[in-house]
């Protein structure tokens, strides 16, 4: 393939991750109708963790962090980390496809020369955990509303 296809290839990676996220939201509320409908809540996490990845990049602006150790903040990974995180918890049974085509991305952004390997690892483990503990929070209070009366 040549460089200009990868290039249309990588960025078109996190539009269809999106409207993959927007299809599983109407998916689900489609399956949950008269159940506790999904679909604020799935749309509210959505919305949570891309804002907390942008967050990174805002902070990472301000402070130079990545910079300061000669490295560059990848809002792609992050942002595309985040919408995965979503697919996974939306719908578990395809997420190995998820974190494979995940992987392949982080690849692809190697090999086109969007960022390096460390710059994608340092944001990769930058992040994780903040995302995950954004998913586990946002989770606990969605249960603790539903118990309510």
């Amino acid at each position: 393939m040549s460089v200009e296809i990868l290039d249309i290839v990588a960025d078109s990676y996190i539009p269809l991750l999106l409207v993959l996220a927007v299809v599983t939201i109407f998916t689900n509320a489609k399956k949950n109708e008269g159940k506790d409908n999904q679909y604020i809540p799935n749309v509210g996490l959505l919305g949570l963790l891309i804002i907390t990845a942008y967050c990174f990049m805002f902070v990472d602006a301000k402070y130079k962090i990545w910079f300061y150790f000669g490295l560059d903040y990848s809002t792609h990974t992050a942002v595309a980390l985040s919408v995965i995180i979503f697919l996974c918890f939306s719908n578990r049974r395809f997420s190995i496809a998820f974190c494979s085509s995940f992987i392949s991305y982080l690849a692809l952004m190697i090999y086109q020369g969007y960022h390096t390997l460390p710059d994608i690892v340092t944001t990769l483990v930058g992040v994780f955990f903040v995302l995950m503990g954004v998913v586990f929070l946002y989770l606990k209070q969605i249960k603790k509303c539903r118990k309510q009366p």
